[in-house]
Parts: structure tokens; sequence; C-alpha cells
């Protein structure tokens, strides 16, 4: 019986679009059988230290402190298979080993297999990862479902195309209650999307094998494609951001001044979403560099070097700031649970979001729901205009290839710095 053994390498099997090759775990589990797991980085033969598995460049010691972490995690959950492999004198089980590397290890046994059931589980697993955000989108599915008749007899596997098309008749039908109207195509088309979600998770977790939706191995599954609304743009044209950002924000109301302030920080710092941004530290601040992940995706985002226009912008902020945050909206000691958190961002966001309104008023842009997320289409549209998708997605720490619509390929600090032109 072979023990099997697992190290990071630079696997130059492959060459990536930036002619870096990808760092990966690879997991010998047999004489000449070698499985290998993404670690979602990459370096050139000429950055890479085979003999420690690490980047020889000081610009990654970041890098370096994840590469050792999932080393760490590697060797203990190797350690605890192999014990179980000789004391059951069972063959190496791989596809065990990479979901507990991973943290994908599940029991079947415990979800439930209802449909009201699974999504308020599923809740309660992003409420222990913290992600309020998301919880409260499947927190609202669930309650729109009981709202329209679904209760806790309807088991995962009985949804079928009736049942989905009979929820779209009723969701149609449904009237906002602030302003008496028809709810609009594009919040149906929202449902779905996340009733959809839950079945990818439920499938992921081996709960029901039922796919009610439309796809390539069930084409005559329910579609909601129709639902989607016309796609507008959500980016402010080159003339529009300039005027925006000539605001005379010295001789504006708290309110604007506040939201010129936050929105320039925003698209400066390469369009970082509000919830991230306000989240920012002191600490994240590192060799003049800020450091931080998503936490909407738990993805890192690439180094931000600080550069005049975001030492001045943080500067002005300071002192409206705890000391702590770069951002005046989260204070310590005051918002320091999950919810807290949350609660404040999004009331700060709202805003923020009504001063940019004012602002563009007063400056004659006129765009339909200006908002912080603008700010980061409109950065976007910039980078890839100039540089290409695959540039944006790395700058955007994107970890879904859907977000962006392709895969890109890891890049270097110095490449990713010279998206900092579009603000020239």
């Amino acid at each position: 019986m072979i023990s099997p053994e697992a190290k990071i390498i630079l696997f130059k099997g492959k060459k990536l679009k930036d002619r870096t090759h990808p760092i990966v775990l690879q997991v010998k589990v047999g004489t000449n059988d070698y499985r290998r797991i993404s670690l979602s980085m990459s370096a050139k033969d000429s950055n890479w230290n085979a003999t420690d598995a690490r980047f020889r460049d000081k610009n990654n010691d970041h890098e370096n402190r994840e590469l050792f972490e999932y080393e760490e995690r590697a060797n203990s959950v190797l350690v605890e298979s192999i014990k179980k492999m000789r004391e059951e004198r069972l063959p190496f089980d791989y596809n065990r080993f990479k979901n507990k590397f991973l943290g994908r290890e599940f029991d079947d046994g415990d979800k439930p297999k209802n449909l009201l059931g699974f999504i308020w589980w599923y809740a309660e697993e992003l409420r222990e990862k913290n992600k309020i955000g998301t919880l409260t989108t499947f927190t609202t599915l669930h309650s729109v479902l009981i709202t329209h008749g679904c209760n806790e007899s309807v088991m995962l596997d009985d949804v079928d195309v009736d049942f989905l098309e009979n929820f779209e008749k009723e969701l149609v039908k449904r009237v906002n209650p602030h302003t008496g109207e028809l709810i609009k195509k594009g919040s149906v088309f929202s449902y779905f999307k996340n009733l959809k979600s839950i079945f990818n998770k439920a499938i992921y977790y081996r709960v029901t094998k039922n796919y009610p939706f439309k796809n390539k191995a069930n084409p005559w599954g329910y579609s909601f494609a129709h639902l989607k609304s016309p796609r507008i743009s959500k980016s402010l044209s080159d003339e529009q951001i300039k005027r925006f950002f000539e605001f005379d924000w010295k001789n504006g109301t708290r309110q604007q001044k506040l939201a010129w302030k936050v929105a320039y920080f925003i698209y400066h710092f390469r369009g970082i979403p509000i919830g991230d941004a306000a989240r920012l530290t002191t600490k994240d601040i590192i060799n003049n560099q800020v450091m931080f992940g998503r936490i909407k995706t738990s993805s890192k985002v690439p180094n931000i070097p600080i550069n005049e226009k975001r030492q001045w912008i943080i500067d002005l902020l300071k002192a409206s700031t705890d000391g702590l945050h770069l951002l005046p909206i989260l204070h310590k000691g005051r918002h320091d649970t999950p919810q807290s958190i949350n609660n404040r961002v999004n009331k700060m966001k709202t805003l923020v979001n009504s001063g940019m309104k004012e602002i563009a008023t007063i400056q004659g842009i006129e765009f339909d729901k200006l908002s912080t997320y603008v700010l980061r289409h409109t950065f976007s549209r910039k980078v890839l205009e100039k540089y290409g998708i695959w540039h944006l997605k790395e700058t955007l720490g994107h970890k879904s290839v859907n977000t962006t619509q392709h895969y890109a390929t890891s890049l270097s600090s110095k490449e990713l710095e010279v998206t900092d032109s579009v603000f020239e």
C-alpha cells in the first residue's frame, strides 16, 4: 500500500496566457498517479524557488504566507487520511482528502431535504460564516416562497417545471406595498436566480439530484431568461465622471461632502465595493500598499499601492474617522459584530448614494440610480477598454468566472499597477 504524498509545485506542464505557470498542490496517490489541486496562484519560472516551494520576490511575502498555510493544512489532512487508511486497511480516498483540504467535507444525512428547510439551513450556514448580506438574500427568498403558498411538505425532489411556472405567475401578480405598483420582472428574475443557486447547492451537498431548470442535460427544464430586465448602462461616461469630481465639495452640504469623499476613495481604489472599503483599516496598509480580501467571496484582491491621489484622500478622511478605519463609516467599539457592521454599512451606503445623486443633479449629470456600485462599473469599463478582460478579473478580485465571463490568470503586482493609469 503506497503512502500518498502532497507538495506544492510550480506546474510547468501548463503555461497560462501571461506566460506564467500555475502553482498547485500535487498529490501522489499511486505509482505514476498524480492529482493536482489549483491554489489560484501562478508564477514565472524565474521568480520561483523550487527548493522551498516559494516565490523569490519579497513583494510576494503575502502569497508566501498563504502557501505556508496551504502546506500546513495539506500535511495535517494527509496525516489524518493516512492514519485512517492504515487503520481500516482501505485505499487512499483522494476525493475525501481534496474536500477536506478545501474545507468542503460534509455529511449527507444532516441536511433538510425539503425546499424551505434547505434554504433555511443554508442561510444558517451563511450566518456562521458572517456572510450577512448573502444571508438576507436567501431569508427573503424563504419568506416570499411561504407568502405564495410553499410549505414544509414541498421536497426538493418535488419541485418541477409546473411548480416554478406557478411560482412565477404568483410573483408577477405581487404588488409593492410601498408604491402599490406590480413587482418588476427584474425582481422576479432575482428570486429565480437565487432559487436556482439553492438547487446548485443542494446538488453539491448531495441532498437531491433534481434540477428543474433548463440546461444542456435538461433541455425541457424551466427557463426564466424572459424575466431578465433589458441591459442598461451602469457606467458613467468619461465626461460624466469628470464633471462629478469637479463638484465644489468644500461648499456642499455635510452629506454631499461625505458622498464626494467616499466616492473619490472608492473610484481611486480600483472601484472597491463600499462594504470592503468600510472595513479597511490602517492595519491593511503594509509596505505602502493596501492588502485585503473581498468580504463577499473571500478571494484575495491584488495589492493596491498608495499613490499620491490615494494618500491625499486617506489624509483628508483621517480627521473624521476613529483613527483605525480608513473611511468614516465603521467605528471600533460601536460596530464590532457582523450584524452591526452590516447594518451600519447599509445605512451609510444609502446616505452616500443619496448624496451622490444630489451632486449629479447639481452638476447636470443625467443618470438613473447613481450609486457607489456605478463607480465600480465605471472603473471596470475603463480598465476593460484599455487592458482587456484578463486584467479586469484580477483587478476586481472576482472569484467566479461567471462574473467576468472568462477565466483569468494571476498577474504580478507590477502588471496590475498599469491599470492605475486610467485615473490620469
